[in-house]
């Protein structure tokens, strides 16, 4: 796993991970022994390989980084779904109730973001030129982002990850309030680790504090993080 460099003002206490995977490799075997059973079982169910090898190495991934922090092997590490299907750590295995992560995946690229002290959401899209993006917009964009400006409109891939970030740092449902999220978008041509601070509006719920920043990532993705508090 590679760490990332965080754009300024991200809490120390916040660290992102970057794995890369081969999508026409074989299932590698040491992740493939780390996951339950369950999730083996979830793993086979895939039909296209590529979700398959996806699913496998980040479920691994995530063993992995979580032992690391924990101090303990990566195959101790147990893991389970909350109602909105966030992985979190079990609370048996978890020891400390601060210590809190998320994972996404898409292409070719799994992100892991872990925190000691606060909960956070992370997320990546693969800037897909084949998806019809007007049939998706209704889906996405909020009742003010569709008023705004064409000129002053977000990015729709960048939209999409800060929206998916901040709901699973917050912990509910996606897909339910993907347009209750209005999100302001930085420069888009400003890809310094130093830059993409969100300004979020967060319509029909108490905003439990979130913040959230675009994220460096490779050539035709866009990723996002977001984290509950401030230090």
């Amino acid at each position: 796993m590679q760490p990332l460099r965080l754009p300024d003002g991200v809490p120390t206490s916040i660290h992102v991970f970057q794995r890369k995977v081969d999508l026409r490799a074989p299932l590698p075997a040491t992740d493939w022994t780390l996951l339950a059973p369950a999730e083996r079982e979830r793993a086979l169910r895939f039909g296209q390989h590529a979700d398959r090898m996806r699913f496998v190495c980040a479920r691994a991934g995530v063993r992995q980084v979580l032992g690391d922090v924990m101090g303990i092997r990566p195959a101790h590490v147990v893991l389970e779904t909350n109602r909105h299907g966030k992985p979190q750590l079990q609370v048996a295995c978890a020891m400390d109730d601060a210590l809190h992560f998320n994972v996404s995946h898409a292409g070719e690229y799994v992100l892991i973001a872990v925190s000691t002290d606060r909960h956070v959401g992370i997320d990546i899209e693969r800037r897909d030129a084949t998806l019809n993006i007007p049939e998706l917009e209704p889906h996405i964009l909020s009742d003010a982002e569709w008023r705004a400006d064409m000129t002053q409109r977000p990015r729709f891939f960048d939209c999409w990850t800060a929206k998916e970030a901040v709901l699973k740092a917050i912990g509910i449902g996606v897909a339910a309030h993907l347009r209750d999220l209005s999100v302001c978008l930085p420069d888009p041509s400003n890809d310094t680790p130093g830059g993409g601070h969100y300004r979020l509006v967060i319509e029909g719920m108490a905003s439990p504090g979130v913040s959230a920043c675009r994220l460096w990532a490779p050539k035709g993705y866009a990723a996002a993080l977001a984290w509950i508090g401030t230090d």
